[in-house]
């Protein structure tokens, strides 16, 4: 018979899956982040070129946007400091968030998924903390972020730090990947393939480099590169993606 404990790790297994899942509805199969720019100009059209373009967004934007921003978030929990001290330092997070880089289209794409989010956590989790990022959010004191939102439901379900941020990651790039497939396009098992590849090869590297960056100088860097296709894809015309 399971134990007590065993449940509860099938219960946050059960969490995870749900939402990770394709199918819930924060709104990330609008978004390209970029990489659409990169397609349209033929420098993304096969599987090796899409694993090149899906690198460079983890290793940059995911890397010391996302990440670094979920484990700061837990740091700041684990802290001795009073509650209201640990919440203004997680707003000030997602006011960072909000305003870094160069594209308003990446940045409003941001918002909008980490505002359905917060939404749809709040009505499926009794999370506090998520209902005062809601209500903050509606007063425009906060933007709504993914990392965020994600990062205070990683804590409430008390998952482990690592573990969450393999899920985030893991996530956002299978969903990325998806739409990708679906612009160049290319087969959905070579999709899926990718997202292995990924997870197998690169996943492991980028969490470490997660653990050993420094939240004061890195947080928010971005890669020239893709912040100017990101720019660029909002004079595309006629497009599959917002952003």
């Amino acid at each position: 018979m399971d134990t007590a404990k065993q449940q509860d790790n099938y219960l946050q297994l059960l969490d995870l899956m749900q939402i990770t899942n394709a199918n819930f509805p924060i709104g990330s199969f609008s978004h390209s982040f970029g990489i659409e720019t990169y397609i349209r100009k033929d420098i993304v059209h096969d599987g090796n070129s899409l694993v090149k373009a899906l690198l460079l967004y983890m290793n940059e934007q995911l890397l010391f946007g996302d990440l670094l921003a979920i484990r700061e978030i837990y740091k700041i929990f684990r802290s001795k400091n009073a509650d209201s001290v640990k919440h203004k330092k997680i707003w000030a997070i997602d006011h960072m968030l909000g305003t870094q880089g160069l594209s308003k289209e990446t940045r409003d794409g941001q918002r909008r998924v980490g505002q359905q989010m917060v939404k749809i956590y709040n009505e499926i989790f009794d999370c506090e903390l998520m209902v005062q990022y809601a209500q903050l959010i509606k007063e425009k004191k906060c933007f709504g972020n993914p990392a965020v939102a994600f990062g205070i439901l990683a804590i409430h379900l008390e998952l482990d730090l690592q573990i969450s941020l393999y899920t985030h990651l893991y996530s956002t790039v299978a969903a990325l990947t998806q739409n990708c497939v679906r612009a160049i396009p290319l087969g959905q098992v070579l999709g899926q393939q990718i997202i292995y590849e990924l997870r197998h090869k690169y996943f492991e590297d980028i969490i470490n480099k997660a653990f050993k960056l420094d939240f004061k100088t890195d947080f928010c860097k971005n890669n020239p590169g893709l912040e100017i296709a990101q720019m660029e894809h909002e004079d595309i015309s006629v497009r599959l993606f917002m952003s």
